[in-house]
């Protein structure tokens, strides 16, 4: 058992290795790029600590809908806006060549992300209506991403991980950490 064992793992790290050692390339990094963001609306700034990392800062309105339940049989559906502010800090890895050229920045990556969003500002209705289990709350925890600048100017980004999560009325757990976005690089 502890041989076939041995075995597969001595298979599955030499396919690690000639995967990641064919065609890999390093990602260059930009001192500073700037890019405007529409998927959730706001501006990103990355800045290039050395040559495989640099700090990423998000600050932008997330729209969302929350369902809210008045009575039994009446439950209303409240389109909201809530202003976020969030980081990593980057590590970028060798990704596989491609035939497309793309622009700097543009890379494999795991990071430490975290973040605050504040306090829904508005709804469909006009009035306030707050999802109690995110006002002003933090998240903080690894996240695996990918990040695509093309040379025509677009943008695309996408990011997932594991952390945790705690607020004013929320006493603290485990979540899920996404970002996705895409807009135009500077």
């Amino acid at each position: 058992m502890l041989k076939s064992t041995s075995i597969w793992i001595a298979i599955v790290l030499a396919s690690v290795q000639i995967t990641f050692g064919q065609g890999s390339i390093t990602t260059e990094l930009k001192p500073t790029q700037v890019r405007a963001l529409f998927l959730c609306p706001g501006i990103s700034i990355e800045q290039k600590l050395s040559d495989k990392h640099s700090f990423n800062l998000i600050a932008g309105i997330q729209p969302g809908v929350s369902e809210h339940t008045l009575e039994p049989e009446d439950t209303q559906y409240k389109f909201y806006i809530a202003p976020f502010v969030s980081g990593e800090i980057r590590n970028y890895y060798e990704r596989k060549q491609v035939k497309k050229e793309l622009a700097p920045n543009s890379g494999n990556y795991f990071a430490l992300a975290a973040g605050y969003y504040m306090n829904r500002i508005i709804n469909d209705s006009g009035k306030e209506y707050y999802d109690e289990s995110y006002e002003n709350s933090f998240f903080v925890g690894p996240v695996w991403g990918f990040q695509r600048n093309y040379l025509n100017g677009f943008h695309l980004n996408i990011s997932v991980g594991l952390g945790y999560q705690q607020g004013e009325n929320l006493d603290g757990r485990i979540t899920m950490i996404t970002n996705g976005g895409f807009g135009f690089y500077f």
